[in-house]
């Protein structure tokens, strides 16, 4: 599942294997949530299920830290 939603980040956010992991990682850490359930949601959102806000906040602003943005 995870691999899946590296996936995911990988194609939607144009972002290196590495980078997707790291994201993985950090939103998982930073919101004391397992990865498990990060890669879910990240996997949900892939198929048009809504994404915890929490969630996709820590995840679009861990993917615009990597992107420099």
């Amino acid at each position: 599942m995870v691999d899946q939603a590296l996936g995911v980040l990988m194609a939607v956010w144009r972002l290196p294997p590495t980078d997707g992991w790291d994201v993985l990682r950090e939103v998982s850490q930073h919101l004391n949530t397992k990865l498990s359930s990060v890669a879910e949601h990240v996997i949900g959102w892939a198929l048009g299920q809504p994404m915890p806000t929490q969630v996709r906040q820590e995840l679009q602003e861990r993917v615009s830290q990597r992107k420099g943005a």
